[in-house]
């Protein structure tokens, strides 16, 4: 007499082959060739993945029905001189800050260049949160509105920008939050611009930072 697999009740089934042996959360891992082995779940396992992660890697989709693997990159540079500010010459439209700058420690997926600039190196377009401070003063002899603003790839982030009323020689701080999608090569600058008919500006310090979002 033929019996179907299917039809033996459960509490007459084997378990599969090797389960006697295979330790806690192991899986049967097929090998291609007819075999297999138990394992835990390989990186490569998972649909759209080809290689091993790097360490800190987090797996996210691809969107298409598989995974792939991803870091929150981060990065940021700073610049401060009290004493020997950095002057802005009159900047009457808006002007690039810069300021010899000193890159942040253990940068991921992003990098930091000398002269005020932040690059985006990883291979995805992802959504980033951007903070900066800027530290100034302007030399007009009179009230100034002095605007500061977050540049992508030379390009103003409109909710980005900054203003604020300043007398001559005084030092004020500005604080800019704002998020936007970057992709590989984009790139991040502070700039300045001086409203008023007259008046260098003058930076004292500044510090950008950003960090993609999932």
């Amino acid at each position: 007499m033929t019996i179907e697999h299917r039809n033996i009740p459960d509490a007459q089934r084997h378990e599969p082959k090797g389960a006697a042996t295979a330790t806690v959360n192991q899986v049967y891992v097929a090998d291609g060739s007819a075999s297999g082995a138990w394992s835990k779940l390989p990186q490569q396992a998972l649909l759209g993945v080809s290689a091993d992660a790097s360490e800190n890697s987090l797996v996210t989709s691809d969107g298409a029905g598989g995974f792939r693997f991803g870091n929150l990159p981060f990065g940021s540079f700073s610049f401060v001189n009290i004493a020997s500010p950095f002057t802005v010459t009159y900047p009457s439209v808006y002007t690039k800050v810069e300021a010899i700058t000193v890159a942040g420690v253990n940068l991921v997926g992003m990098s930091a260049s000398l002269d005020g600039i932040l690059t985006y190196t990883g291979g995805i377009t992802q959504h980033f949160h951007i903070a900066s401070t800027v530290s100034l003063s302007q030399s007009s002899g009179a009230n100034r509105d002095i605007r500061a603003a977050i540049f992508k790839n030379g390009v103003l982030i409109a909710n980005s920008e900054t203003i604020q009323t300043t007398t001559s020689a005084e030092k004020v701080s500005t604080a800019i939050h704002t998020d936007v999608m970057m992709s590989t090569s984009d790139t991040l600058e502070i700039y300045v611009k001086n409203d008023g008919a007259n008046g260098d500006v003058l930076i004292y310090g500044t510090y950008l930072f950003a960090v993609g979002m999932l």
